[in-house]
C-alpha cells in the first residue's frame, strides 16, 4: 500500500479513499513517518512556504451570543465562549466593530454558542456585517454552525468574506459529544449551500481525537468535505482538554494528529492544509506542531514558542487562520 501511495505522490495525484482508510489505521509509527515525508513531498510540490497565523488584536473573535450556548458540549461546556468578545445586540456589534476599526485591525471573527439544533446565529446580524464592510473595509469571517441556503445566501451578499464549519461526519459522535445527533447531509448541505451562494473563503475544520480524545470520525470527515466541495483550506485541529469539561483528561495521540494531517495533505494536494488554533497544549502542542510540519501542513495557527525559535516561518499573517495565506510577512508590521 505504501508503494502504491509513492506512486501517486510522485504524480502528484490524491490518494483514494481504501489508501486514506490504510493510513487512517495504521499502528506503526515507523511507517506512519515514513508516509509522512511522502505529505511533505506533496506539500513542497505545490509551495514551500510556511505561514504562521496569529489573531490577537489584530484579529479579534466577537461572540454574538455572549457565553451563552443552548448545546453543553462535552469538549467545552461553554468555556471557548468565556474569553471572547461579547456583543449581543446589533448596536454592540456595531459599536464593537468601530473600536476594532479605530484600532486598525485587519479583520474580525464573528462566532457564538448554539441554538439546539446546532446553529449559530451569525445570520441575525447581516445588517451590521454589510455596513462594516461598506464603511470599514475589513475582513469578515465566520464560524456559522449548520446553514441554510437563504441563511447562507444573506450573509454572502452581507459582505461575509469567508466560513468555517466544524465538519463531524459521524452521528453516533455528534450525538455523544455534542448531545444532538447531526446527519452527514446537513454538513453537506451547509457546505453546498456556501458553495453555491459564492462565499469566498470556505474552511471547513475536522478536530482530531474529539471523541474522548480517540479517533473516530475524522476520515468520513474529510471524505465528506471532498465529495461536496473544493476548500480554500482544510484546517486539522486537535482536542482541547479544557478545566471542568467532561474531557479535561482527554489527550490526544499526537501520532493521530499526524496521521489525520497527513490524510488531508494526500487527499486534497492542491489545498491549504493548516493546523488550527486548537491543538491541546502543554509539550503535547509542540509535538503535535513539530509532527505537522513533519507531515507537509501550509501553516500553523498560534505556534508555541519552541516552534517559532526551531523554524522560521515564511509568512507571519495577522488573520484567522481559515484565510488563505496571502503573501510574504501579510501584517506582520501590525504584530504586536
Amino acid at each position: 500500500m505504501i508503494n502504491k501511495i509513492k506512486k501517486k505522490v510522485l504524480n502528484f495525484e490524491e490518494i483514494d479513499y481504501d489508501e486514506a482508510e490504510y493510513i487512517f489505521n495504521l499502528k506503526d509509527r515507523l511507517k506512519i513517518k515514513e508516509i509522512m515525508r511522502l505529505a511533505k513531498r506533496v506539500k513542497e510540490k505545490r509551495s514551500k512556504r510556511v505561514a504562521f497565523f496569529f489573531t490577537g488584536d489584530k484579529f479579534p473573535t466577537i461572540s454574538i451570543t455572549g457565553s451563552s450556548c443552548k448545546l453543553m458540549c462535552k469538549h467545552c461546556m461553554r468555556n471557548m465562549l468565556k474569553p471572547l468578545h461579547k456583543a449581543i445586540t446589533e448596536e454592540e456589534l456595531y459599536n464593537l466593530c468601530k473600536e476594532f476599526y479605530e484600532r486598525n485591525v485587519l479583520g474580525i471573527l464573528l462566532t457564538g454558542g448554539c441554538e439546539y439544533d446546532a446553529t449559530v446565529p451569525i445570520y441575525k446580524y447581516s445588517n451590521v456585517i454589510k455596513r462594516v464592510k461598506k464603511e470599514f473595509k475589513y475582513l469578515v469571517v465566520a464560524h456559522t454552525g449548520l446553514v441554510d441556503y437563504d441563511k447562507a445566501k444573506l450573509l454572502v451578499e452581507s459582505g461575509l468574506d469567508g466560513i468555517s464549519l466544524d465538519v463531524t461526519a459521524m452521528e453516533e459522535v455528534t450525538s455523544e459529544v455534542y448531545g444532538i445527533k447531526i446527519s452527514r447531509e446537513s454538513y453537506r448541505k451547509t457546505l453546498k449551500n456556501f458553495e453555491i451562494a459564492g462565499i469566498k473563503y470556505s474552511s471547513p475544520h475536522v478536530t482530531t481525537g474529539l471523541y474522548y480524545g480517540k479517533l473516530s470520525h475524522e476520515l468520513e470527515s474529510l471524505k465528506l468535505i471532498k465529495e461536496t466541495i473544493k476548500p480554500t483550506s482544510v484546517v486539522i485541529t486537535a482536542l482541547m482538554p479544557l478545566k471542568n469539561t467532561p474531557m479535561e483528561n482527554c489527550f490526544v495521540d499526537v501520532y493521530d494528529v499526524a496521521k489525520v494531517i497527513t490524510i488531508a495533505r494526500l487527499m486534497f494536494p492542491d489545498i491549504e492544509i493548516k493546523l488550527g488554533c486548537a491543538h491541546s497544549k502543554g509539550i503535547d502542542r509542540y509535538k503535535i506542531e513539530k509532527l505537522a510540519l513533519e507531515a507537509g501542513v501550509d501553516a500553523i495557527a498560534i505556534p508555541t514558542n519552541k516552534i517559532l525559535e526551531e523554524y522560521k516561518g515564511d509568512v507571519i499573517q495577522n488573520t484567522c487562520c481559515l484565510l488563505p495565506i496571502f503573501g510574504d510577512n501579510y501584517g506582520r508590521k501590525d504584530k504586536g
